[in-house]
């Protein structure tokens, strides 16, 4: 993937307008509002830019944190997901306020994404990073890859000083796939609830222990379904971008 992902750089393939009216509307929403802060329209026009630097090979350093927003709309045109982004509309009422027509994700689509909600914060030295964790449980090659930074898109090379730290990028390459694919594939439930609290919860957040395990089992669960779907196309990577609300 990644030479097929950096073969975009400059390549006049598509063009940003073409990428946008394929890309899932709420996903562009959300990068737009994020890049925008707030703005709908400006935000649109930030991934737009973006877009047109990384086709048209004119990168500017100063709007890297773009790129790695507008990385996940070029994989939607160079990589097959694993998620499934689809919505429906529902009819919400918000305490004593009318009733209001929203569109939400269908359950099988919340089942798709790895949700790292509780276990964001888990007792170590960042956000969403469960490495600890997986060192416990026996997955050291994912310990060492899990939420790392190792993504240079658009550029041939990480640079520390441009590359912005959110969203996290993280490429698994081929060789990688198969270690993760054997370690996952001893995982079970039973190692999960042999965890020593200490890793999960700080001590005031106790009554979240069993929340915490379920949250981290399901999270492992669907990974280990992505890992076993990708290595199975020779040559592939997986790749996974960690991003929401810090």
């Amino acid at each position: 993937m990644d030479d097929e992902l950096h073969g975009i750089v400059g390549s006049r393939r598509f063009t940003a307008l073409e990428v946008l009216e394929a890309a899932v509307p709420e996903a562009v929403k959300e990068i737009a509002m994020t890049l925008g802060g707030g703005d709908l329209e400006g935000g649109r026009t930030e991934i737009a830019q973006a877009l047109t630097d990384i086709l048209g090979g004119t990168l500017e350093p100063s709007r890297a944190y773009g790129y790695a927003r507008a990385t996940e709309l070029v994989l939607d045109r160079v990589a097959e997901p694993l998620t499934e982004y689809a919505y429906e509309a529902r009819t919400l009422r918000l305490r004593d306020r009318e009733p209001r027509d929203v569109r939400v994700l269908t359950t099988a689509a919340r089942a798709s994404i790895l949700w790292v909600q509780l276990t964001y914060s888990l007792p170590n030295d960042s956000f969403g990073r469960w490495n600890p964790v997986l060192v416990e449980l026996g997955l050291p090659t994912l310990a060492r890859l899990w939420a790392q930074p190792n993504v240079s898109f658009p550029w041939a090379e990480l640079e520390v000083s441009r590359d912005p730290d959110w969203p996290i990028r993280t490429a698994i390459g081929p060789g990688e796939l198969s270690a993760v694919a054997g370690e996952l594939a001893g995982l079970s439930r039973e190692r999960l609830n042999t965890l020593p609290p200490r890793l999960l919860v700080e001590e005031s957040f106790a009554h979240l222990l069993d929340e915490m395990r379920e949250e981290l089992h399901r999270g492992l669960e669907l990974l280990t379904r992505w890992v076993a779907a990708a290595v199975t196309r020779t040559g592939s990577s997986l790749l996974l971008i960690m991003d929401g609300d810090q």
